[in-house]
């Protein structure tokens, strides 16, 4: 396998749903990076500040503090305010993609998604390129 952008690269996971963390922790150990997992939004905030991840993937819909909330919460902050940021939700509302990117999101994918997708977000994002 060639090298990829995420290798030796720190994501942070947050995501409260099991399933889709662990596919998506492998996912991304399988791109070479190192996975902090957070399971729900108040620990993505901790793990964020003290590990200070090249990248962020949060879901959306979690109960204590929404993806949304994670993410006012991280640009607020200057200690996190830089770091790269995908939003991943199954939601497919659009009023939802257009609340994370005015909030400055680098990107947004939902989780129906394919791998390949996933793949070509994280690597753009990781240039610099949002959207």
């Amino acid at each position: 396998m060639t090298e990829t952008p995420l290798a030796g690269k720190t994501v942070l996971l947050v995501d409260n749903h099991p399933y889709a963390r662990e596919a998506m922790h492998d996912l991304l150990e399988l791109y070479g990076a190192e996975v902090v997992m957070a399971f729900d939004g108040l620990s993505g905030l901790e793990q964020a500040r003290t590990r200070r991840p090249d990248l962020v993937l949060c879901d959306y819909m979690m109960e204590d503090m929404d993806g949304l909330e994670v993410l006012r919460t991280l640009r607020a902050d200057a200690t996190t305010a830089a770091i790269p940021f995908i939003a991943i939700t199954v939601s497919m509302d659009p009023a939802i993609r257009e609340r994370f990117l005015e909030a400055g999101a680098d990107a947004f994918l939902i989780k129906v998604d394919d791998v390949f997708h996933l793949q070509q977000t994280i690597e753009r994002v990781l240039r610099g390129e949002a959207g």
